[in-house]
């Protein structure tokens, strides 16, 4: 167990995100965009084993969705507004951690932004 928290010791700016989402609140923190790729293109492919025809076309229908939100970002329009505000919130709770005087409130509130519900 010494071997490990050496490792977090060392890795700590590598995991830490609190100065990087201050610095830019757009920056993805985890690959929740990749993962969503996956489980819709799965929910095209629709079985674990598909045949090839199929692979191709859950493929084709991909693509297809891909360049509409290509073509969305090049004149200019944004993918999302709902991450964009979910964003914020996050940008806000990290830029007034000076003001928490408990700074465990702090915590509770990063956790109550990911979903936990921590009394």
């Amino acid at each position: 167990m010494p071997t490990f928290s050496k490792y977090i010791e060392g890795q700590l700016e590598f995991w830490n995100n609190y100065s990087r989402i201050l610095n830019d609140p757009e920056f993805p923190r985890t690959s929740n965009m990749v993962e969503g790729f996956h489980r819709g293109f799965r929910t095209r492919v629709n079985r674990p084993k598909p045949t090839v025809q199929e692979y191709f076309r859950a493929i084709r229908e991909q693509q297809v969705i891909t360049d509409f939100y290509v073509d969305r970002l090049g004149v200019g329009k944004t993918p999302s507004k709902r991450r964009k505000s979910s964003h914020d919130k996050l940008f806000d709770i990290c830029s007034r951690y000076s003001e928490y005087s408990c700074k465990v409130d702090y915590l509770f509130e990063v956790a109550k932004y990911f979903g936990h519900d921590i009394e």
